[in-house]
């Protein structure tokens, strides 16, 4: 079986179209993912291990400052989520 090199491919406009729709669609989920999940954890691990360093100090702040960081990662994720599911 001979294939020709002169052979060219043709595809419909409306499913390349679709296509880079999905691949577009599935990188912005992604990018969502990322800032809800993994940033999201990143953050709360660094303000735990800020407030355990205060506490081995023994300023007596560390945890006020971890539940306010606490707060702002869930507020945070809760808008994220609203966003993500509105899309």
């Amino acid at each position: 079986m001979e294939v020709e090199e002169d052979q060219v491919l043709k595809c419909s406009s409306l499913v390349v179209s679709r296509f880079l729709f999905t691949c577009g669609h599935v990188a912005l989920q992604q990018l969502v993912h990322l800032d809800v999940a993994v940033f999201g954890e990143l953050k709360r691990r660094r303000a735990v291990s800020e407030a355990s360093k205060e506490s081995k100090t023994g300023d007596g702040k560390g945890s006020k400052s971890v539940r306010s960081s606490n707060i702002s990662v869930a507020a945070s994720s809760t808008k994220a989520h609203k966003v993500c599911t509105a899309i």
